[in-house]
């Protein structure tokens, strides 16, 4: 039977009521409405009990202040399993199959629970939290099966009590205070509105009723049509024809009516001019004539994309569909304060005397991080001056590919990225890997680390540095999520705040790593799903504390860069498996991960040569570029190349859930594919 896939957000699967219905309306003549109902509310009360359970496993580890016992999740989903393979025995379900669809509202919901009642030092507030959270999910799927199998409508008194059980949990446990208290208020509201979301989409999913539809062909044209009403006058232009008896389908294959579909032919139809929505495709059998109700474009022997489109793969090497905006923001934590130059052509830098803040004053204020955002930009807003990124004085990196302050895509909620430069960088270090996610429906976030650029004379001492890093990146979460909920920002409604991503390079490399080790006294964010850490300069975390990494992880780091060193031991320690990847590239070296070759080039271009370097402040660039730009150095086309390929899979497939860039992510494909890159899954 065709399917609509929902590709602006695959790993939430919201099935809306428009696309339940197109299911059902395709897919043949239904069951007896008992037997039906017996079936889909099994499933229903199953999917709820699985979120309840899982959430359980993960309460009792919060209230011990340990990870989550993985057996407790798989007695869970073994649960499940069983309850829905039971039902599909008994027969009479009107949409047999998609357990998997099932187990992936349920993991995104626990995903988004955990995530919003990050513990802290409040272990047992977190811990209620999430419990009543899967107590909600179960009790309101309890109510909506009960109606389902009854055939009646749902009894609002019932809902009312889950919902009512969930804010008095919340209320009570924010009322604590001193130990036991909560870390986090007013949360309520948010985390029982994801509840309330997959518990609607649990229904969508798990429908009872088939719509009315009669069939209609067109014996000249070869097309037919499933119609929702039974009224001849739809049967118009390519359909044009007689009105079909009850009970005959439109068999995609051969374009006539009959009593069940033919064994079919496959494809892809996308470009909908006749659905709501953007990125959505059609496929499976019969979806060559089906196509043209909804208006779009068949593509044979092709498959829906993770972009919505049709094709035989996203390639994650190359720009993904979306063009890509470049803005840049001011940030100030007010958590934090330091003496920094306030006015002048110095705002924002750290200081300690009035003569390195020229026109400014050096006084205390609220910590201030410059961001570079990169973010997708839906084509037809792709105008507007090309991005230049200032690098300093009058030298700027020509971008091609990004808009200066373009349009933010109206494709919906994006994850977010956070990019965390090396010790004496710059946010922009990275250009060419910032654009490619971006490309790829990311909003991505470099900030610059006040204290640790190459703008601050003298930098902070390093160990303060690396204090500095893990809040940094957590306010820029709390930043943009902002943003994302403040009407009228070019961002409202486009950042997922719980869905992050972290990367960086060199000491950035550590970041991405402490964001989810923790770092001393300094707790790991739980909003952060996946981190790819590059060429990780990551000694200073200790093996207790990398032990504590459980995300998907992703490390990159040259063969000839010292600090493989240091990649090896950190993925040998982190607890990620069977997500836990190496993708070397052999033959590079440390500045092979970073624009060191863009910026000579800018240079060069200008008539500056390496020896005049030191006098323009590039004197430190002058022994990278030649280890990294001139022959006989691995082509640093070949490491942007698959940085941003290996890159682009890996958060597709880990803050996205699109299970197709899987086979990217193995070493077989590196094997055949990439002979440049030394892939190791560490078990």
């Amino acid at each position: 039977m065709p399917t609509i896939l929902d590709h602006t957000r695959v790993r939430r699967w919201a099935v809306g009521l428009w696309a339940v219905a197109f299911l059902v309306l395709m897919g043949g003549v239904g069951h007896a409405a008992g037997t039906a109902a017996s079936c889909a509310a099994t499933k229903q009360k199953a999917a709820g009990k699985d979120a309840a359970s899982q959430l359980g496993c993960y309460a009792k580890a919060t209230q011990g202040g340990v990870a989550v016992v993985p057996d407790c999740l798989q007695k869970a989903k073994d649960k499940f399993a069983d309850a829905f393979a039971k039902a599909e025995a008994a027969g009479g379900c009107l949409l047999p199959g998609y357990p998997a669809i099932l187990e992936t509202m349920v993991e995104t919901v626990v995903a988004d629970v955990v995530s919003g009642t990050p513990p802290g030092t409040f272990l047992k507030c977190a811990a209620a939290k999430q419990k009543t959270a899967g107590k909600r999910a179960a009790s309101r799927l309890g109510c909506y099966a009960k109606a389902t199998k009854g055939g009646v409508t749902v009894e609002s008194g019932c809902l009312s009590k889950a919902k009512n059980k969930f804010n008095d949990t919340f209320t009570k446990e924010e009322e604590k205070t001193g130990p036991g208290g909560c870390a986090t208020f007013g949360a309520a509201a948010s985390i029982g509105g994801r509840v309330d979301t997959f518990v609607a989409n649990v229904m969508s999913a798990t429908p009872i009723v088939v719509p009315p539809a009669r069939c209609c062909a067109n014996a000249v044209s070869g097309f037919c049509a499933d119609l929702t009403v039974a009224n001849e006058s739809q049967c118009t232009g390519v359909y044009a024809g007689p009105l079909a008896g009850a009970g005959l389908v439109c068999d995609g294959t051969s374009g006539t009516c009959l009593e069940t579909r033919a064994a079919a032919t496959t494809g892809c139809c996308d470009t909908f001019t006749n659905a709501p929505g953007s990125g959505l495709c059609l496929e499976g059998p019969g979806v060559a004539a089906e196509c043209s109700v909804v208006g779009g474009t068949f593509h044979a022997a092709e498959k829906c994309l993770p972009s919505g489109t049709c094709g035989l793969a996203d390639a994650p090497g190359e720009t993904g569909p979306w063009a890509v905006g470049h803005r840049q923001l001011a940030s100030a934590d007010t958590s934090r304060s330091q003496l920094q130059c306030l006015g002048g052509s110095n705002v924002g830098r750290l200081c300690t005397v009035v003569s390195q803040c020229p026109g400014g004053s050096c006084s205390l204020g609220a910590r201030s991080l410059p961001l570079e955002v990169w973010y997708p930009v839906d084509p037809a807003a792709a105008f507007g001056p090309s991005t230049a990124y200032v690098l300093t004085g009058p030298f700027t990196l020509a971008s091609n590919l990004a808009h200066e302050g373009a349009a933010v895509s109206t494709a919906g909620i994006r994850p977010l990225i956070v990019f965390s430069h090396g010790s004496g960088g710059i946010a922009i270090q990275s250009v060419h890997l910032m654009e490619q996610l971006a490309s790829h429906g990311f909003v991505v976030v470099a900030p610059n680390h006040t204290g640790n650029t190459s703008f601050d004379h003298p930098p902070v001492p390093i160990e303060q540095a690396l204090l500095d890093r893990v809040p940094d990146v957590s306010f820029v979460i709390d930043h943009m999520t902002t943003l994302a909920a403040t009407t009228g920002d070019p961002f409202y409604g486009r950042i997922d705040g719980l869905n992050v991503g972290v990367a960086g390079h060199s000491v950035g490399g550590f970041t991405a790593l402490a964001v989810k080790s923790g770092y001393q006294s300094i707790p790991p964010d739980a909003r952060v799903q996946a981190i790819m850490p590059i060429a990780p300069s990551s000694s200073a975390i200790t093996d207790a504390e990398l032990l504590g990494v459980m995300v998907p992880t992703l490390f990159m780091t040259g063969t000839l860069d010292g600090l493989l060193t240091e990649e090896v031991r950190a993925a040998g320690l982190i607890q990620s498996a069977p997500f836990n990847y190496r993708a070397d590239v052999i033959g590079a070296i440390h500045t092979h991960f970073a624009n060191i070759c863009d910026i000579a080039d800018a240079l060069l271009s200008r008539g500056i040569t390496p020896g005049f370097w030191p006098g323009v402040g590039a004197g430190a660039l002058v022994a990278p570029y030649y280890a990294t730009c001139v022959p006989p150095a691995f082509p640093i086309e070949k490491a942007t190349r698959l940085q941003n390929l290996y890159a682009t899979a890996f958060f597709r497939r880990h803050l996205l859930g699109q299970t197709s860039y899987d086979p990217f992510l193995t070493t077989a494909y590196a094997v055949s594919n990439e002979p440049d890159i030394d892939f190791i899954v560490t078990p």
